[in-house]
């Protein structure tokens, strides 16, 4: 099983790297820099000059490379379905995804072909990139259940008339009729609580970080549709990994007063709706993010994505108390996002606004975790609290405090930022350094629940100052 489950990160990190590697084909124009198929100028490794004078070296070798990459594929994905196969205790989705894939990356491979022996006709190039979509669909899918069933599952066991009994994990159990005096059975879903999975608080924060990327990339106000874009395709993301959490932290959930009451914790929603509904924001954010805005603004929202859910989710957050820390990264991809949709690149400042969330991070959900360290502890989720102590993360609050606010400051003598912002980010962040000294002198819920929402309210007004500042310069 541990092979199985490497082999799906491994064949879905590798789908996605050659999507981004076929982005770059195509940014570069070099699609056509090996006229044949499947081999280059007739060769299984291509010249480094073009006989025809119309390419260059850099575009011949990304060509090869993207096909070179693309054929080590087919043997990865039928060791993963043959597997998948043997595995009978998995969901059914999990076991016949795989073998269905190979059929759909078949058909993907020869409309590869067809693409370059058709001089790039966009229908066809139109479907081999949606089939590329499929097939990484089918992959993360996949590989999310058999994360979860070994993960939190439990094998189903045979019950007598040969079936299998609902574990609670990949079936919900049947309702049975309460007890008298019992409490009522869940509720059916409700649109809210669909909404809910998506958390759009989180969702609205984030967001607006891309949209102020947006503003710094392009100096004044960003284009109309690729901002709504971003919107759109930024809040779909961010819902598609919120419902993916919820399926997977349903276990978690159940014992925490704060997220019992969840839509999947709760049984209200089954787990395979809220996996399809995230799998699906997923695909619908990156589509409209290529379509609207560009193909690398796209990419950094599903690594986004793929972050979120993988390495924390997955990985982190059960297994060490930095989990926080290094988990931040994933809030800082729509920076990355809303940048890259306006300037079709990444430069340093938008690394620093990225940075300066990641940093914002930690002080603002530790502080958090201050208030819950008991539900935490019940879950089994070894947040900072509970494991070094309040000490200790008032501590590291207070030391990632002051490098927010120092990488906060940095905008200015970088001549992005001006004189209005300057003085905003001081003021704002002289306030959360107070109340990181006031947490850790005295460390109460009060404090706690003051550093946490006032570190929301500071993320938010710097932004606002952000666009502030831009705008009385074009003023």
């Amino acid at each position: 099983m541990k092979l199985l489950r490497r082999l799906g990160v491994t064949i879905t990190l590798w789908t996605f790297s050659l999507m981004m590697i076929g982005g770059y084909v195509k940014a570069i124009y070099a699609g056509m820099a090996c006229p044949d198929w499947p081999l280059c100028y007739g060769q299984w490794f291509p010249p480094f000059t073009d006989p025809t004078g119309q390419h260059n070296t850099h575009q011949i070798m990304a060509e090869w490379i993207h096909r070179f990459a693309a054929t080590f594929l087919g043997p990865f994905i039928l060791a993963f379905a043959y597997l998948a196969w043997k595995e009978k205790e998995l969901h059914p989705v999990a076991r016949w995804t795989p073998t269905v894939a190979i059929g759909v990356l078949a058909i993907q491979v020869y409309m590869g072909g067809l693409t370059v022996l058709n001089a790039l006709q966009p229908l066809i190039v139109v479907s081999h990139l949606g089939l590329a979509t499929v097939f990484f669909g089918m992959m993360l899918t996949a590989t999310v259940l058999i994360f979860a069933h070994t993960g939190r599952g439990v094998k189903g066991a045979v019950v007598e008339g040969g079936g299998r009994e609902a574990d609670g994990v990949w079936r919900d159990t049947a309702p049975e009729s309460p007890a008298p005096g019992a409490a009522s059975p869940p509720q059916k879903a409700s649109v809210k609580d669909y909404l809910s999975m998506m958390k759009l608080r989180v969702s609205f924060l984030l967001t607006l970080s891309a949209v102020t990327a947006m503003f710094l990339a392009q100096g004044g106000t960003p284009p109309l549709v690729p901002t709504l874009a971003v919107i759109a395709g930024g809040t779909l993301m961010v819902g598609g990994s919120g419902a993916i959490n919820h399926f997977y932290e349903r276990e978690s959930d159940k014992l925490m007063e704060r997220t019992r009451d969840r839509p999947v914790a709760s049984g209200r929603v089954p787990a395979h709706h809220a996996l399809l509904f995230g799998l699906f924001q997923g695909v619908a954010a990156f589509i409209v993010l290529e379509h609207f805005a560009n193909l690398l603004s796209a990419a950094f929202a599903l690594a986004g994505l793929l972050f979120y859910v993988f390495v924390y989710t997955i990985w982190l957050k059960h297994s060490t108390p930095m989990n926080i820390v290094y988990g931040g990264a994933a809030g800082s991809f729509p920076v990355l996002v809303g940048w890259s949709a306006v300037a079709g690149t990444i430069t340093f400042p938008a690394l620093l606004f990225a940075l300066l969330i990641f940093v914002w991070t930690p002080p603002h959900f530790w502080a958090l975790a201050l208030v819950l360290k008991d539900d935490y502890t019940k879950a089994g989720i070894p947040m900072m609290p509970s494991v070094k102590g309040d000490a200790h993360t008032t501590m590291e609050i207070l030391v990632y405090s002051v490098i927010m606010v120092a990488v906060s400051l940095a905008f200015y003598p970088l001549g992005t930022l001006g004189r209005i912002y300057l003085i905003a980010a001081a003021l704002l962040g002289g306030l959360f350094l107070a109340l990181a000294l006031d947490l850790k002198r005295s460390v109460t819920k009060r404090t706690a629940r003051k550093m946490f929402g006032y570190s929301i309210l500071y993320l938010g007004l710097l932004y606002v100052a952000m666009v502030a500042d831009l705008a009385i310069t074009w003023a």
